[in-house]
């Protein structure tokens, strides 16, 4: 099966086609976050005249769904702008959504997937994998995996965020995820979430979502933590050891920030990106995406243009 490269993208201005034409040896596809005055109807278009597919990202703001009103009229608004920029599908990114909404949100996606495959286009969703998730039963809150298998053509496992680094100390993120240090993304785990929606979701429709951010953490007691969009500690630390954690197959730094405070740095970089990419082999996932494009490394990025022309071993 092809190997496939996409990325999420969030639209900056119309220069952002310069960036991507630089990338298309790799990349097939781009889920693009770009609503607002400012995004041009160009972009779309000179993006699949470099071979790409694009997406249109949307979240809870593109409207409601909790009574077939208002999901039809969120409908006919998702549908109508995909038509009117010229976008390939849809890419829905609802999150945190009440439990209680499920057979709603199901129905909405169904009803949503059949509007769009009318028009020629693809329904594609995000998803992630929570504590809650790794629950035995598992559980999905609102969403329903059945129907996502089901009615949407492509699902994006958002495998980032195990340990959600900037709700560490910060109310109210008390869930299991926002405490202690650790990776955004560790090996054995996104393993684990993909394993898991691969019982729901046929592997030809599964994505493997990846960071391209790291997680950093005040090491102090009560410290907090922070997304870095790089593979290294900023630049400003003065001081720092380096160590391979083996079985997360993430690289780890221990190093002082400019005021002399201690911090600990979880890299997503190309030995990281490498080893999701093992896994990815070895459950013959053909398709990766990257939250988010513009901090992809260029050595990630030679790391996935190495997968998809499978120079990959096991």
């Amino acid at each position: 099966m092809k190997r496939r490269i996409g990325t999420w993208w969030k639209y900056q201005t119309p220069g952002d086609i310069e960036i991507l034409k630089d990338l298309r040896r790799d990349l097939d596809f781009i889920s693009v976050a770009c609503d607002g005055p400012h995004f041009s109807k160009d972009f779309v278009r000179n993006c699949q005249d470099i071979g790409l597919e694009v997406l249109h990202l949307i979240d809870r703001t593109a409207g409601a769904y909790d009574s077939n009103e208002a999901a039809g009229e969120t409908i006919d608004s998702i549908v109508a702008y995909a038509k009117e920029y010229g976008f390939n599908g849809v890419d829905l990114d609802y999150e945190a959504q009440p439990s209680a909404t499920r057979a709603e949100y199901a129905a909405f996606m169904e009803a949503l997937s059949e509007r769009l495959h009318e028009e020629g286009l693809k329904l594609s969703i995000c998803v992630g994998y929570y504590f809650s998730t790794h629950a035995h039963p598992p559980d999905h809150g609102f969403i329903d995996p059945v129907a996502v298998g089901k009615y949407c053509d492509e699902v994006r496992v958002m495998c980032y965020d195990q340990y959600f680094s900037p709700g560490k100390g910060v109310a109210p993120f008390d869930r299991l995820d926002c405490q202690g240090f650790g990776p955004t993304s560790s090996k054995p785990w996104a393993a684990t979430a993909m394993g898991h929606w691969a019982r729901y979701v046929p592997l030809e429709k599964l994505v493997m979502g990846l960071p391209a951010y790291s997680t950093d953490y005040d090491a102090r007691p009560s410290g907090c933590g922070r997304h870095i969009y790089a593979p290294v500690p900023p630049a400003n630390s003065w001081e720092y050891d380096k160590s391979w954690l083996w079985y997360e197959s993430v690289n780890m730094y221990r190093y002082y920030d400019e005021t002399g405070g201690p911090r600990i740095f979880y890299a997503s970089d190309a030995d990281s990106t490498r080893a999701h990419l093992d896994t990815a082999v070895s459950m013959n996932i053909s398709a990766v995406t990257f939250w988010e494009g513009h901090s992809v490394s260029p050595s990630m990025w030679q790391a996935l243009e190495e997968w998809k022309n499978e120079k990959v071993k096991r």
